[in-house]
């Protein structure tokens, strides 16, 4: 099975104001960290279930908010503002 997770900062757990999800700033990256941490639970989750191919989009602001060599489950990563249907 394969799993497409779209991100945004937006609605990672405890973000509650513009602060905390515009870089840089020690806010940022805390929550940049936790974004990371809750993709990872959701392929890690989707691997239980049996999953085994991962694309992972990032769709914050400008769109490279991830690490790539963080992820789980040999995800792989689409970033970068240019992408053919985003605002």
């Amino acid at each position: 099975m394969k799993v497409f997770l779209s991100t945004d900062m937006e609605g990672t757990t405890g973000v509650v104001d513009w602060g905390q999800v515009r870089g840089p700033a020690t806010e940022y990256e805390y929550y940049r960290g936790l974004l990371q941490a809750e993709v990872n639970a959701a392929i890690d989750g989707a691997l239980a279930a049996g999953a085994t191919e991962f694309l992972v989009n990032d769709s914050h602001s400008t769109m490279q908010n991830l690490r790539p060599d963080g992820l789980h489950g040999q995800a792989s990563y689409l970033s970068g503002r240019h992408k053919r249907w985003s605002v």
